[in-house]
């Protein structure tokens, strides 16, 4: 089961991964986030191992480019009365504050809502951890309160944490990012893209122009010779609205649509 994003990919964990992602988890500004070494406990988790059954764990590698760049999981309480589920996740200290978190936060809650049938998902970042917390607060969850004296972390002390919690009218999907479009090297030739993400032969996108932001339709044939264009509708009173069809140049500054 792979999820999709505008940058990223999610895939399930693979033994393979295993020593990729213990290597990311071992980098101090991500292992001062995690609980004191253990390679055994590590691979069992990284896995989605549960020793007791409790929950049901599904365990994703996030890839950027084909590139492991982080883990992420979604934990399911089954317990009828008491049903929801979490998310765990780490990212490689390189691509922290690059938005990486919150497209993967955001692609496996919309799995838990919209595919296991969740109601309301949890995740308990440290009191302390401001940037975790804002990354959450990004996707929509909401602070619900202070653990206090709830985790013990990797210098052997306890620390607060906080409870954040998400409904599915909450759930906020991240803007994707603007850029120029360009012509770059990929899938073993030239093609257009937003900056460095490619763009298929027609998608919905958003192209900056003087009133702000037009929706409309990317097209191209494949043919690096040929321009792009864009195709978008403007409505000219009542239910009468005209198409319209013009080229993009090259350096335009466009962003895929939500």
């Amino acid at each position: 089961m792979k999820l999709v994003g505008d940058r990223i990919v999610l895939r399930r964990v693979t033994a393979a991964d295993l020593p990729t992602l213990i290597a990311i988890l071992r980098e101090p500004a991500v292992a001062a986030r995690w609980s004191a070494p253990d390679d055994e406990g590590d691979r069992a988790l990284l896995a989605g191992e549960d020793g007791d059954g409790a929950e049901r764990i599904t365990t994703w590698a996030i890839t950027l480019d084909g590139a492991i760049v982080g883990w992420i999981a979604g934990w399911e309480k089954l317990e009828p009365d008491y049903r929801h589920a979490g998310i765990d996740l780490f990212v490689a200290t390189d691509h922290h504050r690059k938005g990486i978190g919150p497209e993967a936060i955001a692609l496996v809650c919309r799995h838990l809502f919209e595919q296991a049938g969740h109601h309301r998902i949890t995740i308990d970042p440290a009191a302390d951890n401001v940037a975790a917390i804002r990354a959450y607060e990004k996707v929509g969850f909401r602070a619900v309160g202070v653990l206090r004296r709830y985790e013990r972390g990797a210098d052997g002390t306890f620390h607060d944490g906080l409870l954040m919690d998400l409904l599915p009218e909450d759930l906020e999907l991240p803007r994707s990012p603007a850029g120029p479009l360009r012509i770059v090297p990929a899938r073993g030739s030239l093609r257009w893209a937003i900056g460095d993400r490619v763009l298929d032969g027609s998608e919905i996108v958003e192209l900056c122009c003087s009133g702000g932001w037009l929706t409309g339709r990317f097209e191209w044939n494949g043919t690096v010779d040929a321009r792009p264009t864009f195709h978008f509708s403007v409505e000219r009173g009542g239910a009468d609205v005209a198409p319209h069809t013009i080229p993009i140049p090259e350096g335009a500054i466009l962003r895929r649509a939500q």
